[in-house]
């Protein structure tokens, strides 16, 4: 339309217009004159455009910040938003219907379940925190050239019982993570798993609620799995002492016992 209003401009007919951009006479007469195709069939919608646009911007924003909204948090809304135009729904929400035309009016909304995270882990997802991160791990990796064998990734994982699945929200189309946060229980059993970069893993390392080692939990487990008691399951500076121990045992089958590829562990360093 852009092309046949700018050979509009230029002098050449509606007829010679239409063949060049392939577009009907009447419709380029219509926008050259102002006046919109914008008529659509059908009943006008509860929410003008502009409204709906600002209710998806305000989903869009609220998953962002780790309070995803359901579809009925989004039909309350609207309902609060009708208050005053004496608009009528059925139990005073809207129904099936309109949410089936606001998701059709609105591809890119998706409905996914978010993954739980108390507060103090979601303050890490800011995106200047995770910047920060991988911009000095790709520093360190540039200057001292490290083989794959010698990337060690660890990353503790914990369990509970008690704890809820992650609530259906609302989401933009594509996002990778979806989180929402919760109360920060901390009833934990710790998994600390280890694995390096060319795909090599250490056996795991359980922590445990209580402060008596009275039965062994992993025996079951896989061989040369650890475990270790702590009054509430967390990963302690003491612990993570121990772990780097464990650690060390085994990496020591891949490195050798060369004494320039392994150092005493120190606690300024790992701030323990």
């Amino acid at each position: 339309m852009a092309k046949a209003l700018s050979a509009r401009e230029q002098g050449l007919s509606l007829q010679k217009c239409s063949m060049q951009s392939g577009m009907n006479k009447s419709a380029i007469a219509n926008w050259e004159e102002g006046r919109s195709q914008k008529r659509r069939r059908g009943p006008e919608t509860t929410l003008t455009f502009d409204e709906e646009e600002a209710l998806q911007k305000w989903i869009f924003q609220k998953c962002k910040s780790g309070h995803g909204v359901s579809v009925l948090d989004v039909k309350l809304k609207v309902a609060e938003i009708c208050q005053t135009r004496h608009t009528l729904f059925t139990n005073g929400i809207l129904g099936r219907s309109w949410w089936k035309g606001f998701r059709r009016r609105h591809p890119q909304l998706v409905i996914r379940v978010s993954e739980g995270l108390d507060q103090s882990r979601a303050i890490r997802f800011r995106p200047k925190i995770v910047k920060t991160l991988y911009e000095n791990l790709r520093m360190l990796y540039d200057e001292n050239k490290y083989p794959p064998s010698n990337i060690w990734n660890a990353d503790k994982t914990r369990f509970q019982g008690s704890r809820d699945k992650g609530m259906k929200i609302l989401a933009k189309k594509g996002t990778k993570s979806m989180y929402g946060i919760i109360c920060d229980s901390r009833e934990w059993m710790t998994i600390l798993c280890c694995v390096n970069a060319a795909g090599h893993a250490i056996p795991s390392y359980y922590i445990f609620k209580g402060s008596r080692m009275n039965a062994n939990y992993i025996e079951d487990c896989k061989a040369g799995d650890a475990m270790a008691m702590q009054k509430k399951a967390w990963m302690t500076g003491d612990l993570f002492q121990a772990w780097l121990e464990h650690l060390r045992k085994f990496i020591i089958q891949d490195i050798g016992f060369d004494s320039r590829h392994l150092k005493p562990v120190r606690r300024d360093v790992f701030g323990i």
